[in-house]
């Protein structure tokens, strides 16, 4: 404001113009000191208002003020771990890894821990010769020890109460039955007598069949209308070598590893596309294609005996099984191995 005082005491006031009139003499001056006034406080508004008005930085930052920032997306799971979250059941549910797929409904369980059988529903388990161990166990604080007699004794043993328990699935129907368990084996266990065997799992109603476990692996036998057998004895055999180290084993059966035994039955009455797979500790050990169960079998399959190992039929091994964490399930699924 100095320089324009200066400009008009100098210029528009000057008194080498005192000959105007009066009016213009002071008016007209006036009149454009205000409008030259109105111009600057207008112009200094329009830099903080106009769009145009400031640096490209500033700008920049103004414009980028108004857009809401993009949501942090790095707490949310990647496709594959959401296609995993989505696939996956609870644990609890089934006794095995959460991937085993969801369709396949559990038939039986039953844990030493609790001593009771969740399925089917409302049934106990009734010891016979067997025992809970509360120091040998895989998981929780009890496993199920089975000590077979010596000399030719046979007998039911292990949770005896079972009866028969029908099943979600049918004989001819090419869906899955998936038997999950924990053993462990003494390490003073023979098998070199007699017959040599368990009758783990039996299946009946319609037809039968009865599931070994033998010093070289798990076997389907007594299967009276099997093609593959002819009613004779190891229709299917998935060796894994059962014998503990000082009989010459080669597997550590004397620690506690987990089985899977998944049996797929025949998509119709004697149809040759049955299979059966092993896995131990998660891994594939033995598999076959090409059989055929029940050749002529119609209707609902029936557990005999719980699942498998739960109420065995020692024919003769001599020594000490322990046992734990039974799960059967059934259903359209192959089943997914516990690890």
């Amino acid at each position: 404001m100095r320089e324009l005082g200066n400009v008009a005491s100098a210029g528009f006031l000057s008194q080498e113009r005192s000959d105007e009139p009066l009016l213009l003499r002071y008016f007209i001056p006036m009149t454009r000191l205000g409008l030259m006034l109105l111009l600057m406080v207008s112009g200094c508004g329009d830099d903080t208002a106009s769009p145009d008005a400031g640096t490209d930085a500033s700008r920049d930052a103004a414009s980028d003020s108004s857009v809401p920032d993009a949501p942090d997306d790095s707490s949310a799971p990647d496709s594959a771990v959401r296609d995993a979250m989505a696939d996956s059941v609870e644990a609890d549910d089934v006794g095995v890894d959460s991937a085993v797929p969801t369709r396949n409904v559990v038939d039986v369980r039953w844990s030493a821990d609790s001593l009771e059988a969740e399925v089917p529903a409302g049934r106990t388990c009734t010891l016979d010769n067997a025992f809970i161990d509360t120091e040998v166990f895989s998981e929780g604080t009890a496993s199920m020890r089975l000590e077979s007699p010596v000399g030719d004794v046979q007998g039911s043993m292990g949770c005896d109460d079972f009866g028969q328990t029908d099943l979600s699935i049918e004989w001819n129907s090419g869906q899955w039955l998936c038997m999950y368990f924990d053993m462990r084996v003494d390490s003073a266990f023979n098998w070199d007598r007699n017959q040599r065997k368990f009758k783990m799992q039996r299946m009946v109603n319609s037809g039968r069949w009865t599931m070994y476990l033998n010093e070289d692996g798990v076997d389907i036998s007594e299967c009276s209308t099997c093609d593959t057998c002819a009613g004779g004895d190891r229709c299917t055999v998935m060796s894994y070598d059962m014998r503990p180290a000082a009989a010459g084993g080669v597997n550590p059966v004397e620690s506690w590893q987990s089985y899977t035994i998944g049996i797929r039955m025949e998509s119709a009455s004697g149809a040759d596309d049955g299979a059966m797979k092993l896995w131990v500790d998660g891994v594939l050990v033995d598999e076959i294609d090409g059989q055929t169960y029940c050749a002529s079998c119609s209707g609902t399959m029936r557990g005999a005996w719980g699942t498998f190992g739960m109420n065995p039929y020692p024919q003769s091994p001599d020594g000490t099984l322990w046992l734990d964490d039974f799960v059967l399930m059934s259903g359209p699924d192959e089943c997914a191995p516990r690890p």
